[in-house]
């Protein structure tokens, strides 16, 4: 049995292989489209402004769909340098081209300087502020971030397609998935404006990071940088594990790694239950090391064998569990060995 200080804390009640089928069913529970779906941070880059956008990709019984929110330039024209914004640069075009009055931003300009109404629009009142010493930033779209809906969504695996909708009509966005990051472009009238973008993880009560672990003390020696943890507060072990099949490793669903949380179910017969799980470290986020953080556990599918490190209150265990109750997902300790310092 496990030290009594270890079970002493274990307590509660509460479903490994039943639930990795689910990830091999014939619909894939929309496995492609959940890489996409959630929340983006994107950045792009007009005319020496960056452009932040907040991308928010949803599912629903009828497919894709989502919001593109922003633009909002940062970095806008100030010190009297409002060529780079791109109301700055129409101005500065206007100016040069001797064609001032031609546009409405130089008829408005026009209207200001001759006493017009300069507070009749946002651009006029930036223009006049801007003439006069004061800050152009803004500019190109204001200070109020805009939300347009996206059309025609659609994942096909690797690329992201859709159409933003704008005043000025849709316009068309592709992006390419590698990782958890967004690269392509947006079409615009203004040409090909290239668009990067990382995806944004969002804590839940259940997955309060973007992957299961903890880095363990290095001084004792571990084969890996990252390893099950119990925490005694909530009974639970937030861990992940690898699949192998005859010794090789394996996959279910094209996923070969998986991040699991146990709930423990008996003290006396030192039982856990699997409650939730999902794929390992989908965000490819690194550890407080800037390192890849690897998955300790593993699952022989021959054999329903479940081994793994497990950080305790108290220290480092090396614990093999068996699979007893397949159809509840409920896990039995076998054994464990302490591990000392080296």
């Amino acid at each position: 049995m496990l030290r009594a200080s270890f079970l002493k804390t274990l307590k509660g009640q509460i479903k490994i292989f039943p639930f990795f089928l689910m990830f091999n069913s014939s619909g894939g529970l929309a496995a492609d489209n959940s890489l996409i779906v959630g929340q983006w941070s994107l950045e792009m880059s007009i005319q020496g402004e960056t452009l932040s956008i907040d991308l928010i990709i949803t599912e629903d019984r009828n497919g894709l769909g989502g919001t593109w929110v922003g633009p909002e330039i940062t970095d806008a024209v100030t010190d009297g340098n409002f060529v780079e914004s791109m109301a700055g640069q129409q101005l500065a075009n206007a100016l040069a081209n001797g064609n001032l009055g031609t546009g409405l931003l130089g008829q408005q300009l026009i209207t200001a300087l001759s006493g017009g109404d300069a507070s009749a629009s946002l651009s006029v009142q930036q223009i006049a502020d801007a003439l006069s010493g004061g800050s152009f930033q803004g500019a190109a779209s204001g200070d109020q971030q805009v939300t347009n809906a996206l059309s025609d969504v659609n994942f096909d695996g690797e690329t992201l397609a859709f159409f933003r909708q704008t005043q000025q009509g849709p316009l068309e966005v592709s992006l390419k998935l590698e990782d958890n990051t967004l690269s392509g472009s947006l079409t615009a009238q203004q040409g090909t404006i290239p668009v990067f973008g990382r995806k944004i993880y969002i804590p839940t009560d259940e997955w309060p990071a973007p992957y299961n672990g903890v880095t363990p003390d290095l001084s004792f020696g571990l084969a890996f940088n990252n390893i099950g943890v119990f925490r005694s507060s909530e009974s639970m072990i937030n861990t992940c594990v690898r699949i192998f099949t005859g010794g090789l490793p394996s996959s279910v669903g094209g996923i070969s790694e998986f991040d699991i949380n146990l709930i423990a179910v008996s003290l006396a017969e030192a039982t856990f239950q699997i409650t939730q799980s999902r794929e390992f470290n989908s965000f490819a986020a690194l550890n407080e090391n800037a390192e890849y953080p690897e998955c300790s556990g593993k699952f022989e599918t021959t054999t329903n064998t479940y081994t793994d490190l497990i950080e305790a209150d108290e220290g480092f265990f090396a614990t093999t569990w068996d699979l007893i109750d397949p159809s509840n997902l409920i896990l039995q300790l076998r054994s464990y060995e302490e591990i000392k310092f080296n």
